[in-house]
């Protein structure tokens, strides 16, 4: 019966695997690509230095809140995670007790 209780086990951690690696992709290229837009900005107020004040003052505008919802991304992604491996933590407990029931 040992070998069902490790089967489960294993079962559990490459679906969390799977799910994480996922999860972590798309947090990574939602992060990607707002940085990618940050730099563009960046590169264009680069060329607009003799241009007025006041497209700096709205690329700066644009790059503060590039920053806030990166940094907002990087939460809901670190909430996201923690959110899924509970999930795991739980439904491994509940295997693992419903293995273990059966083999009584």
């Amino acid at each position: 019966h040992h070998e069902e209780l490790s089967k489960v086990r294993l079962d559990g951690r490459s679906n969390f695997q799977r799910e994480l690696t996922t999860l972590r992709s798309r947090h990574a290229h939602s992060i990607g690509k707002l940085q990618e837009e940050l730099k563009t900005l960046r590169e264009r107020d680069g060329t607009h230095k003799a241009a007025p004040k006041v497209s700096r003052e709205v690329a700066d505008t644009f790059s503060s809140e590039h920053k806030r919802e990166i940094m907002s991304l990087r939460l809901s992604h670190e909430n996201e995670i923690r959110d899924l491996k509970e999930k795991h933590t739980q439904e491994h407990a509940r295997l693992t007790s419903s293995v273990a029931k059966e083999q009584r």
